[in-house]
């Protein structure tokens, strides 16, 4: 790319400074016959530099066509504005009396523009991949100031048309064509084609207001469908909810009240006494009742039976029940398992225990050979 800005701002500079028997006219013609036949054969890389070094000199070359009065100063008489004369087949360059006119530089320019279009489109129309690459790269570069005529523009457009459809197994280049399509619709539209003609100008126009119409119908007819079918969600959701309130105005099944009963418990030297047990309420259908402890417990039992704090309350007061002494003060058959006797029997099966470790460790053969060194 450096090198490509070089040689044009080299270029530029040479004319500027009036260089003596430098044309520039002669190597803008040399440029452009050597572009139309190098990009059916440059890398991606040459494409990219050689859109860069067009874009800068088609800069300079659009400026003079399209104001006289630039060119006058900046061509007119000048050793760049030097063009051939060959009355008689031969190329002579006669920098003071042959400096070309405004008229023939429109004319020469007309020429170039057609050669580039032609290349371009017969690349963008061919089956080559690199060919279709190499134009869309050095397109998308010179597209502020390339092309300048619509008839061109048009006939990019329509070579641009079948690389975008779907069906392009290419999809690199089909990637490629709708980036540039815009990018030379957005050129066409600010204005870049100076030589847009105003008939096809006046049709482009009506055909842009009836496409911008046909989209309005149908964006309207979209709307209007969205508003249909908002509106029948809304009545469909209207008419659940009313069938809810009617649902939650019957309120919940009534609860069935929890038995109690108390069971007599008498214990040694303590009197009798009594505690307070609770059976297992299924509760309403839904599985709801009141736990032991006359709280009213909203989780649903689902069919599973009691829970399991009131199974293992209902088990230890059955174990009490069975153990406890009889009311009459005789001996009952077990020993009721109260607090005072639960430790009791924790702490004599820890003697135990230690007991039957010494016992084992005095009766090993290790024990008996030490009493027997001693």
């Amino acid at each position: 790319p450096e090198d490509a800005m070089y040689c044009a701002k080299f270029i530029t500079f040479l004319h500027r400074i009036e260089t003596p028997g430098f044309s520039t006219m002669e190597l803008f013609d040399v440029i452009v016959s050597a572009v139309v036949g190098a990009l059916y054969s440059i890398t991606e890389d040459e494409a990219a530099c050689l859109g860069i070094f067009l874009n800068a000199l088609w800069k300079l070359i659009s400026e003079w066509r399209y104001d006289e009065q630039c060119f006058e100063r900046q061509v007119d008489g000048k050793p760049g504005g030097a063009w051939r004369n060959n009355p008689s087949g031969k190329n002579t360059i006669r920098v003071e009396q042959q400096s070309i006119s405004h008229l023939d530089y429109v004319k020469l320019y007309n020429e170039w523009h057609a050669s580039l279009g032609v290349a371009f489109v017969g690349c963008l129309q061919s089956t080559e991949y690199m060919h279709t690459r190499a134009a869309l790269i050095v397109l998308s570069r010179m597209n502020d100031h390339f092309p300048t005529k619509s008839t061109l523009g048009e006939k990019l457009l329509e070579a641009l048309a079948p690389l975008q459809e779907d069906d392009n197994p290419m999809q690199d280049i089909k990637a490629m064509a709708q980036a540039y399509s815009s990018k030379i619709i957005k050129a066409r539209d600010t204005g870049s084609w100076k030589e847009e003609d105003s008939k096809a100008a006046k049709a482009r126009e009506d055909r842009e207001k009836q496409q911008k119409k046909n989209r309005k119908k149908n964006i309207e007819k979209q709307f209007a469908e969205m508003q249909k079918d908002s509106e029948q969600i809304d009545r469909q959701l209207g008419d659940g909810h009313k069938d809810r309130k009617l649902h939650d105005r019957r309120g919940p099944p009534p609860t069935l009240p929890a038995s109690r009963f108390t069971a007599p418990v008498s214990n040694s030297g303590v009197g009798s006494s009594t505690v307070p047990t609770a059976t297992q309420s299924h509760g309403d259908r839904s599985g709801r009742g009141q736990d032991h402890r006359g709280h009213r417990d909203d989780r649903p039992q689902h069919g599973r039976g009691p829970r399991r704090d009131e199974t293992r309350n209902s088990g230890l007061q059955g174990r009490w029940e069975r153990n406890a002494a009889p009311a009459d003060g005789g001996k009952g058959t077990k020993r009721a398992r109260s607090p005072e006797n639960n430790r009791e029997t924790t702490e004599r099966g820890d003697r135990d225990r230690d007991g039957g470790k010494r016992s084992r460790r005095e009766a090993s053969p290790s024990s008996r050979r030490r009493r027997g060194r001693r």
